[in-house]
Parts: structure tokens; sequence; C-alpha cells
């Protein structure tokens, strides 16, 4: 039996599990076939919002071509790199028009992997689609201002001051004294802050500026106090409701003398496209959860086992050091490790008692394939997931598996997961063993102390038992 089990087995033979999950995702998904030439790929699956985004039913995309959504405004030029990176294995990251059933316009956002057989051939394509739509409409009338702008800064004070009356129109605007007390204020940010003109003015500019932004204000001060223009995203406090985001320009305003008098802050409404990419990167981690339960259930696994790896792996993390962004990059990724068992036979994955060499060997083929079917995402989180999947079964002292790394030539991520992974899968019922006594768990983990996992953890997880145990309290099975 080959041990690189067929990575067309995972998407067609195991579809129906797969589009359980598929549904249920805001993002649109359509799988083809990998014929490139004429007549072109063919649609063999999409999904509910693939059909909800095109105006077209199931059965009148299943068998048609990609073409069905092009028109006179498709960019060629995007198909054309779209076809060189397929016929070269890369994984395609662009945007284009395309067009629903009605004939109407929508801006997407394609991410297309390559789905390849046991024997490396190439027979599908995966497409998840992100509607950009909004984002380009924003983008295109900023551009237009801009573009008129810039070529009527030249032409007389009567077109200078319509230009000023559209810019007061479209943005934000705030003077401030060079203390950042509020003088004067406009509707549109009155309209975002939903506070009065009266209970603005004349109070400090950070009353109305969440705590995130805040975190930057001793460089932002330092940057117009040294006359300098200053811009960035910043995040305002509404007297209620939702917060706002303003992509702000602040520019130190001085007299004749050189004095400086106020500061006048100009700035663009971008809470629409900074919730866009909120809900883009929250749909990701949500894919990659969702996979990661995939994996777990073909060995029988409760969703809370990925549930509490994830929440180990974040503390250990903070424990160790890594910033709070590689923290959460680690939370979102780890539920992945074991995203390789999707191509695991049953009678290996499930059988109860130890395995034969054979169906060992087998059995580790997992961490390889798993990376095999991440390694060529783009996106961080995928990233990080590869890596993981990789080297979650590497020991320190070498004696692991696929690769047989050593130490710190391990990927912290691998590390970190390694004992998080072991830490639950010991104090819970597995197909092949009881669960372990927590006290005999510590006398393992004593024991492999420099040998299966990083001193360093080991000691963190120990000096921090309490907070453990809290996450396994916290997400305990309801059935044991």
């Amino acid at each position: 039996m080959s041990n690189q089990l067929s990575k067309q087995a995972f998407v067609i033979e195991n579809m129906d599990p797969l589009k359980l999950i598929f549904e249920q995702l805001f993002n649109p998904i359509v799988i083809t076939t990998s014929q490139l030439e004429l007549p072109g790929p063919q649609i063999v699956y999409v999904n509910s919002a693939f059909c909800k985004q095109t105006g077209y039913t199931l059965e009148e995309l299943i068998g048609k071509t990609p073409r069905i959504f092009q028109g006179e405004k498709t960019d060629r030029a995007v198909l054309d790199r779209l076809k060189q990176k397929l016929l070269a294995g890369e994984f395609f990251q662009e945007s284009t028009v395309n067009y629903r059933k009605d004939g109407s316009e929508y801006w997407v956002e394609w991410n297309i992997s390559a789905l390849y057989d046991e024997e490396g051939k190439n027979t599908h394509y995966f497409c998840v689609q992100h509607d950009i739509t909004a984002f380009k409409e924003l983008e295109n009338a900023r551009k237009l201002l801009q573009e008129s702008l810039e070529n009527k800064l030249d032409e007389s004070n009567q077109w200078l001051h319509e230009y000023e009356d559209a810019i007061i129109g479209y943005n934000t605007l705030v003077k401030t004294t060079p203390q950042l007390l509020i003088k004067e204020v406009n509707e549109n940010y009155l309209r975002l802050t939903k506070y009065t003109k009266e209970e603005m003015l004349g109070r400090p500019i950070t009353d109305f500026i969440a705590q995130e932004s805040l975190l930057n204000l001793g460089h932002m001060i330092h940057t117009i106090q040294s006359a300098e223009t200053y811009q960035s995203v910043i995040k305002g406090k509404p007297k209620e409701g939702e917060p706002f985001y303003i992509d702000s320009f602040i520019k130190p305003i001085k007299n004749k003398e050189g004095e400086l008098v106020e500061f006048f802050i100009i700035g663009t409404d971008v809470t629409k496209l900074i919730n866009f990419h909120e809900e883009i990167e929250a749909s990701q981690k949500e894919i990659v959860y969702k996979m990661g339960e995939i994996g777990e259930s073909r060995s029988k696994e409760t969703g809370n086992h990925v549930k509490r790896v994830a929440e180990y792996s974040k503390l250990l993390a903070l424990l160790y050091g890594l910033s709070e962004e590689e923290a959460e990059i680690l939370f979102s990724a780890s539920p992945m490790h074991d995203i390789g068992k999707v191509a695991i036979s049953d009678s290996v994955l499930n059988k109860p008692g130890k395995l034969t060499e054979d169906e060992y060997e087998l059995m580790k083929a997992h961490a390889t394939i798993g990376y095999e079917v991440l390694k060529g995402s783009q996106r961080n989180i995928l990233q990080s997931a590869a890596i993981i999947a990789h080297e979650h079964h590497e020991k320190w002292d070498g004696s692991g598996y696929p690769r047989g790394l050593k130490s710190e030539d391990i990927h912290i991520y691998g590390r970190i997961t390694a004992l998080a992974d072991v830490l639950d899968a010991l104090g819970n019922e597995r197909c092949y063993k009881p669960a372990w006594e927590f006290e005999r768990i510590l006398a393992l983990f004593k024991e492999e102390r420099g040998k299966h996992f990083d001193p360093k953890l080991v000691d963190l997880f120990f000096d921090n038992l309490d907070k453990f145990l809290f996450i396994r309290d916290k997400f305990r099975d309801e059935i044991q």
C-alpha cells in the first residue's frame, strides 16, 4: 500500500462531509476540472453561497465552464495570468469583474489552488471567492476624488472653493489647539461620533479615540509637534453604538512667524473597509477551524479536542514570550495539526489496540500529507498550519517524525502544538487507550523534558499548571 495517499480522494470521495461544511460557509466555493485548453474546465461543485452570489441554480452551473461569468469588462490579462500560474502549479490570487445571471457585474477576489491525485497529476481546481464590490466602489470613488483634486489644484479660486466644499462634504474635519483641544468639527465627524458640537468643543480629541489607537499617542504627538504630517487609521469611540475607523491626516498649522497655532485633521471614514477585512479574516479562521474538526472527526475525536489544543497552544505561546499576534496565529492554526488524517483509512485510524509496523508507517504519513495540502497557500494562518501539521510529531531529542528534526530546528509552533496535543490526547479516551490519570501525565512530562518536549515549555507548563487545568475544565467533553 502506498504511503502517499490520494489528495483527489480527499476531495472527491469525501465530499459529503465537506459539503456540510462548505454549505455553512460565508464564502462562495467552486470546484472545477483541471482542463485549461478549450473548451476549458468544467464546474463539478458549487456551494449555496456561490449560487446566491451569481444568481444561477446548481443545475445551471454543473458542467458549465467559468466563462459563464465573464463579460466585456473582464480583464483578459488577469485570465492569461491565471492560466499561466495554474499551468505552473502555482497558487493564484487576484481580483476581476464577474457577471451574475441577470447581467449585473460584481468584483471578486479569486483564491485558486490545484488538487492532485496520488500520481502527482493535477485533477481539479479548488476556488474560494471573496466579494470585494463594496471595496472597489469605495476605492474608485476615492481615486476619482483624488484625481479631480490633483487635476484642478492650479485652477482659479472659484474652482478651488468648489473642491473645498466637496472635501468638506466627503471627509471628516477637526481643528484643535496645539494642546489638542477641539475648537471646530464638521457634520461628518459629528455623525460618526454621535455627539453634538456643544458636547465636543473644548474637550481633548483623545476623549473620542479608542484605547487601541491611543497606544501610539506618544509617536503621534512627537511627529506633529515636529511640524510633520501624521497619517494613521484611528479607531473612534462614539457616544453609543459600534466603533468607527477614520483614515486620518493630521497637519500642523503655523502662522507667518512660524508659531504652531492649530492642528488640522482631515479624515476618510473607512469603517466598512475595515469591517470587510475583519470579516474576511474571520471567514478564513472559520474555514481553518472547521477543517481541523474534519480531521479530528475522522478519528472519532470530539470538537473540544481542537478547542483545548488551540487554547493550550495560545497560552504556551504567550508564556514563552511570543507576541499577541503570533499567539493568535497559533490559536487559529493549531486546530489543523491533524488535517492529514483525512487521507488515512478508517481501518488504520480507528483501529483498537496497537498498530502493526506497516500500519504505523501509514499513520505517520498524515504529518507529511497535511503539510502538502496546506503549504501552497499564501495566507499567513494556512502557512503556519502547514508548519504545525508537518512538525508537531517531531521530538526535542531528534527521535520524532517525519524528518527527525532536533531541538530548536523544530519550529516553535511545532514544539508548542506537540506539547498541547499530547497533553490533551493522554487526558482523554481514544479508541486504542483509556484516559490517563492526571498524575501519570505529569510524571510523563517530567520524564520527557528534554527528550520529547522542549524543556523550557515543560517548565512553563508546570509553573502555570492552574491555567492549563482551567482550560481543561472549561472545555471538558460532556461525555467522557
